[in-house]
């Protein structure tokens, strides 16, 4: 081997090149300047042991093999350092820790007992430079039981090695009983090491560095579990016993039944966990290589084990049985390379190494070939840290089948790991349960999440009055406030009792041109008092009125007019030259006003149920042509019954009316004050925003103001901070996301304002969900949509309508009393919609 010399003015070292992984592994320790890649096993040793001869025997071991009396060394200015093998002659290459006596421990607490020895010996602090770095302990558990914890810097083994160790051990202690001699060993890590530079470097190695280069795992980092959190520093932790033994059967069986190896079995199925989590269908894992590709190196030990990329594009309509085969054709092309990955081909630069140079998700796939020799030294546990991860998957294999999840605990929280146990469970149990299911319906949800997300997120029953239409809780408001005001606009106004003569007059008149319940009634005028009159004279008709705003497009007009098939339109005299041609006959609410005050002010008499419509909205049409989406009156009055309750509306002065009366969320400010006995307070169309600042500089108190994120935000620049307080109860805010920034001046200026972010579509009245928006959320970047309203339910699938664990993306399902009928002559879209 080449003997390597370093040196600076000061000093000089000499050593041995470090292996391409030991390079790897050197570089993540140095930029991270922290040493927590570690190698651990615990061997069980029944009945009596002669600790004397078990010292003996493992010192003879650290002499025949260079790699355990390795030290490291590197002097600045060195990127990568050297290795340093210590004289075989020394009389102690070991050190040997405080032996621990767990006899007395009652057998309940022995496990943790063991575990809190063990976590503790691992993390032990290793001088790479000066140290013995074999560390070992003895615990005895039972005067007939004792384990040996072997700890050593994963620079120096990886779990290969460990279980050479524990074969090997079998073997000297038999030897050292006997008084025999074990022969030389014949390769030396430092050997090796210098190997696999060379190999790198020759010519042949350029068609496996082209096979890495072609890989893509750009995507690698892009894959983030539920929950994930920016970690400073890795880590380490493991959360065992993940998979409980009657299922390790079940799926050791399936696996033989597929002719199959476990390994691939368990790797297709993490593949699909992970899938599932990330929504991600080019996924990049890190696959544990032992490294020992050649005969010659099955028995070395040392540092070989490396993670590989294994990059796999999931076809989501597979059945499982026909994505474990491609899975296994990937895995073959990946251990034919393994010799010739390294990081260098992906990074450019050593700065920030570890940042760039691991695989978060990874998959370790160990067995175990446990020995039976004159003692019987027996792996018990095996625990090795060779690289960096997130989440790493670890089965270990012998005569059982367990599970671990090894994780960065600066990355995960141990209740994220649990519910990642959990489900990888399930989803274990599923596929044992149907091996040539569709990838995309096996479970992965335990029945105690799906409680939560379909049950217990959604307990929102409440009472509201489902016997009741819109305009009749109108008319029972008017009952008890007949003389306050009901509607203002500019210098108008009109009393409850007199808004409900007037809607009434329009009522008869509509029923005598044939409006009845289902029937569509249009309604296009400027804001007024007649707008206010309109709709609720077309729902004392038993109609369904149809808004359409006057300064639409004429193209827009013409098509809601032309698709609504309108057999009534109410207008104004200023409006009607600029309609577009239709069909409907037209009702002026300011010049044939004198022909309907000739109308009954009483209440008419209608057989309208909650089940009828009470409007058609027609959506924005963002994505292609607007939909008529149809509106019952049981929904707005579940929603109505919610929101005057929930906004207080009772307690405020009134709510103005600033947006148009063709945007569903209009709704709340229309109907909430009208069923609360406040005033509904009608600003100009002309500089709107503008008009609602003077409104809340001169008036305080108000019930609610509903308006847009982009509408607050320019709200923000008119009102002085130091007139926010108490211009309003609260601001209810929709239609588009809600960006933090937004409602940082209010919750400033006037933190008793409620600031309540409401979401819901055109197609599930207005508002389905709320959040109110809480001091801490200035940190955020974009406000929550929140919880389901009374009575609505909310669901979260992903594309093949499947529950999606906690904190994975997916899309809304809305049911409920909320519910549209559907779209407006459009069944086909109806259909594939509303499912």
């Amino acid at each position: 081997m080449n003997n390597l010399v370093a040196e600076t003015k000061q000093e000089i070292t000499e050593g041995y090149g470090l292996s391409p992984q030991q390079k790897h592994l050197w570089l993540l320790q140095k930029t991270e300047k922290i040493g927590i890649y570690l190698a651990q096993c615990a061997i069980s040793i029944p009945g009596k042991v002669d600790l004397s001869i078990l010292k003996s025997a493992l010192q003879k071991i650290v002499e025949r093999h260079e790699i355990f009396r390795t030290n490291f060394d590197s002097l600045p200015g060195m990127i990568v350092g050297v290795q340093i093998i210590r004289d075989e002659n020394i009389s102690y290459n070991i050190f040997w820790g405080k032996e621990y006596d767990l006899t007395q421990v009652e057998t309940a607490h022995k496990t943790a007992e063991f575990a809190r020895i063990s976590e503790n010996l691992a993390q032990n602090f290793f001088d790479l430079k000066k140290d013995f770095l074999f560390h070992a302990s003895l615990v005895k558990l039972s005067p007939e039981q004792q384990t040996l914890l072997i700890t050593l810097p994963a620079l120096i083994a990886d779990s290969k090695s460990l279980q050479l160790l524990v074969n090997e051990l079998n073997q000297e202690y038999a030897a050292c009983l006997e008084g025999n001699e074990l022969p030389e060993a014949e390769l030396q890590y430092a050997d090796i090491a210098e190997w696999q530079n060379q190999l790198l470097a020759a010519e042949e190695a350029e068609l496996g560095k082209e096979y890495w280069e072609k890989q893509d795992i750009s995507n690698r980092f892009n894959l983030k579990l539920p929950f994930e959190k920016q970690s400073e520093a890795f880590q380490p932790k493991v959360q065992q016993n993940i998979i409980d033994s009657d299922l390790a059967t079940k799926v050791d069986n399936i696996a033989k039944q597929l002719d199959i190896s476990t390994s691939d079995f368990l790797l297709t199925c993490w593949l699909i966990l992970i899938w599932r989590l990330t929504g991600k269908l080019n996924i990049v894992v890190g696959l544990v290589s032992d490294g020992r590709k050649y005969e010659d190196l099955e028995q070395a030990l040392g540092l070989f084990a490396k993670h590989l990329p294994l990059s796999f594009q999931v076809q989501e309509y597979l059945k499982f049985n026909e994505l474990l085969e491609q899975v296994k054709a990937s895995i073959s092309d990946i251990f034919k390379w393994q010799d010739y990955f390294t990081w260098e081909q992906f990074i450019s630069t050593t700065e920030n190494y570890s940042e760039q140079s691991f695989l978060p998700l990874s998959f370790e796939f160990i067995e175990l070939n446990n020995v039976s020799q004159n003692v019987d030294f027996q792996i018990d546990r095996i625990y090795t840290c060779t690289d960096k991860y997130k989440i790493k998957l670890v089965i270990t294999q012998d005569n059982n089948l367990s599970a671990e999840l090894h994780y960065d605990a600066n990355a995960y929280n141990s209740e994220d790991i649990q519910r990642l146990t959990e489900q990888f469970q399930v989803l274990l149990a599923s596929v044992v349960e149907n091996p040539v299911a569709d990838i995309s319906k096996l479970k992965i949800n335990a029945s105690h999440h799906l409680q939560q997300l379909l049950i217990d997120f959604n307990q929102t029953q409440e009472f509201y009055p489902q016997d009741k239409c819109i305009h009749q809780l109108f008319e029972e408001q008017v009952q008890k406030t007949p003389d306050a005001v009901a509607v203002v606009f500019e210098k108008q106004q009109l009393t409850y009792q007199q808004l409900n003569a007037k809607a009434n007059q329009l009522a008869h008149y509509l029923q005598s041109l044939g409006v009845k319940p289902e029937t569509l009634v249009g309604i296009c005028i400027n804001r007024s008092l007649e707008m206010i009159v309109g709709l609720l004279g077309i729902l004392k008709a038993g109609g369904a009125y149809v808004p359409i705003d006057p300064s639409y497009p004429t193209e827009r007009l013409a098509y809601m007019l032309e698709d609504a098939a309108l057999p009534v339109l109410l207008t104004s005299e200023s409006v009607l030259p600029s309609l577009p041609e239709h069909s409907a006959q037209v009702v002026c609410l300011d010049s044939n006003w004198d022909t309907i005050a000739n109308q009954s002010i009483d209440n008419p008499v209608i057989e309208v149920t909650p089940d009828n419509l009470a409007y058609v909205i027609y959506t924005s049409g963002s994505t292609g042509k607007p939909k008529g989406t149809m509106i019952i009156h049981r929904g707005v009055v579940n929603y109505l019954s919610w929101c005057t309750k929930a906004y207080q509306v009772k307690e405020g002065n009134g709510v103005p009316v600033n947006s148009s009366i063709g945007f569903d969320a209009t709704v709340t400010a229309f109907f909430s004050p009208l069923l609360t006995g406040k005033e509904m307070i009608l600003l100009p169309e002309d500089n709107e925003i503008e008009a609602l600042k003077e409104l809340l500089c001169s008036q305080n108190n108000l019930s609610l103001v509903k308006l847009t994120p982009a509408h607050l935000q320019i709200l923000n620049t008119l009102i002085p901070p130091e007139k926010a307080s108490d211009e309003t109860r609260a601001f209810i805010i929709g239609g588009e996301a809600l960006p933090a920034t937004t409602v940082s001046f209010w919750s400033n200026n006037a933190p008793e304002t409620k600031l309540i972010n409401e979401y819901g579509p055109t197609e599930t009245v207005v508002g389905c969900c709320v959040y109110q928006v809480k001091p801490e959320d200035s940190l955020k970047e974009v406000i929550p949509i929140g919880s389901p309203i009374a009575n609505t339910q909310l669901y979260i699938l992903d594309k093949h309508q499947q529950p999606v664990p906690l904190g994975v993306p997916g899309e809304l399902y809305i049911g409920g009393a909320g519910l549209a009928r559907g779209y407006l002559n459009r069944p086909e879209l109806t259909a594939a919609k509303f499912i």
